[in-house]
């Protein structure tokens, strides 16, 4: 139950953050340029604020942050000592700014040109991706235009089916295509219920408390999910993680609606 939890934090993820974190497999920047390419879809490469890739001394160097959530990673920073840990496809990466030492999965290894920050962002060399992401690099010296491309062999390896619930036929579409897009030999197995009546809520309940026929993944909203927090094993309870992950959110502002008087009302949202 607790990985189905897991799963469900993601979705409600991926929805609120729309294609922010797409698992793109392929990304093209270009020097001095603020938006990058993710496979056929242009977005700003900073989500808050401008940010470019820069040559320093004859260096390319990359936002990794930006790079890394793009496909799908995790990127955590430790402002009381300037560490950054990576994890992605497997691997666990940790580093500190203008420090050439880096752990790769335990393994001490060195950098020739350590992380820095530029204009607030940390950037590393295009190099350290390649070598210690499994990406694939193409540099364009002519144009200044960087291609970065995941080893899909990787991601075909995975083969099964998996069970989704949700509410919302667009939504689901969406999600199930892009992730078939990275993993194509996963055949996931669509179920939707209107919110009619309390369509979805009803069955969904009634799926987790008899322990059968529960889909490995399912979608909830702030309308009904305080529903579900009450009922046991519906979450993880991730009191303990609260702060760490708090730390690593950043505010974000939606306009929800307008007043009579025609006054924006704000709605304000926290993703990592």
């Amino acid at each position: 139950m607790k990985r189905r939890a897991v799963l469900l934090c993601l979705v409600i993820l991926i929805i609120i953050t729309g294609s922010l974190y797409s698992n793109a497999t392929q990304i093209i920047l270009k020097v001095n340029y603020p938006k990058m390419v993710l496979d056929n879809d242009e977005i700003d490469i900073g989500y808050y604020e401008k940010v470019v890739p820069v040559i320093v001394n004859n260096r390319t160097m990359v936002p990794i942050r930006s790079i890394v959530e793009v496909l799908g990673g995790v990127v955590n920073w430790d402002d009381s000592d300037e560490k950054i840990s990576i994890e992605y496809n497997d691997r666990k990466i940790e580093m500190r700014v203008n420090d050439n030492n880096i752990t790769v999965d335990g393994e001490d290894k060195y950098s020739d040109v350590p992380p820095m920050i530029v204009d607030d962002w940390t950037m590393v060399p295009l190099r350290f991706i390649s070598e210690n992401f499994g990406l694939l690099i193409n540099w364009d010296s002519k144009n200044k235009k960087i291609t970065i491309k995941t080893n899909q062999q990787d991601f075909e390896k995975y083969k099964g089916q998996i069970s989704f619930w949700h509410y919302n036929v667009e939504e689901l579409t969406g999600m199930v295509k892009a992730f078939n897009k990275v993993y194509p030999n996963i055949t996931v197995n669509l179920t939707v219920n209107t919110l009619k009546n309390m369509e979805y809520q009803n069955k969904l309940t009634a799926a987790v408390r008899a322990g059968s026929q529960v889909p490995d993944i399912f979608a909830s909203e702030g309308t009904f999910v305080k529903r579900f927090v009450d009922d046991n094993d519906f979450y993880m309870d991730i009191s303990d993680r609260a702060r760490e992950l708090s730390g690593n959110m950043v505010t974000y502002t939606v306009d929800l609606e307008q007043t009579i008087e025609e006054k924006l009302r704000p709605y304000q949202i926290k993703f990592q």
